[in-house]
């Protein structure tokens, strides 16, 4: 894998080229301040000017409890201060707005899936920027975007390329897992096709094989092939399952493409 590989991977590069059959996002410059606060190691702490963000009534009685706490004289006291990003914070709060209220934030390349743990209800789901920032400070996977993009390339002696570091939201759709397929394209052929969930067993794949293989590959046909920078690369389709279960769907749509770093 070449570093021009992994800049073709970016989300921005993809994006527009299958705009129309993938879901719809927004993609918005991460300024320097912002990457310099996801690198922190220190405590998160976030700014209260998130307006999409409401304190429920316990997070308001417990703060209500620590004010009424009496600290002894000898007690050392510090002060975090929580970082202000006004304008960017208005331009997320925006564009969360502008797709309906929720999305799935990720980085140039990698979402922070690894960061479920974290989150309410173990979710990607995000309502504000607070949520967001809670999972990509959590997240290997966010440090290793802004840290060592090209780490695993094989041209480690040329000079690694610029990036300009971008947070994408994506609009929100409940995906079923056992509906999402990684296609591997050799040579611009696609090569293999098999279910992205590898932790569970769908009966539907195996029962529906032929016509999941012919949906995607139709698809592939019609609307990806030579269209993406490179030859060789991996992708996610998704295809929607019918509730009854034997149904032939074929509204097949681009759920992803680039270099997928372990399970990400």
């Amino acid at each position: 894998m070449k570093k021009e590989q992994v800049v073709n991977c970016q989300f921005s590069v993809w994006y527009p080229i299958f705009k129309k059959h993938t879901i719809k996002s927004v993609i918005l410059p991460l300024p320097q301040n912002v990457i310099e606060y996801l690198l922190d190691d220190g405590t998160l702490v976030v700014s209260g000017s998130d307006h999409n963000t409401q304190p429920t009534h316990s997070e308001n009685s417990d703060l209500n409890a620590e004010e009424d706490i009496q600290w002894s004289d000898d007690e050392t006291t510090t002060t975090v201060t929580a970082p202000e990003f006004p304008e960017f914070t208005s331009k997320v709060l925006e564009a969360i707005n502008a797709l309906g209220g929720r999305v799935f934030p990720k980085l140039n390349w990698s979402a922070p899936r690894d960061a479920n743990w974290i989150a309410l209800n173990s979710s990607l789901q995000c309502h504000s920027l607070s949520d967001i920032f809670l999972l990509f400070k959590s997240s290997d996977f966010i440090t290793h975007d802004l840290t060592q993009p090209f780490i695993q390339c094989s041209d480690q002696d040329s000079p690694d390329p610029a990036i300009n570091y971008e947070l994408v939201l994506r609009k929100w759709s409940e995906l079923i897992p056992g509906g999402e397929y990684r296609c591997f394209v050799k040579e611009n052929k696609l090569i293999a096709i098999s279910q992205r969930d590898y932790t569970q067993y769908y009966p539907h794949v195996l029962k529906q094989e032929k016509p999941i293989c012919q949906d995607v590959l139709e698809f592939f046909h019609q609307h990806v092939q030579y269209n993406f920078p490179d030859e060789d690369w991996e992708g996610v389709a998704n295809r929607p399952e019918s509730i009854r279960g034997g149904d032939r769907l074929s509204s097949v749509h681009l759920g992803g493409a680039g270099v997928q770093w372990g399970n990400r």
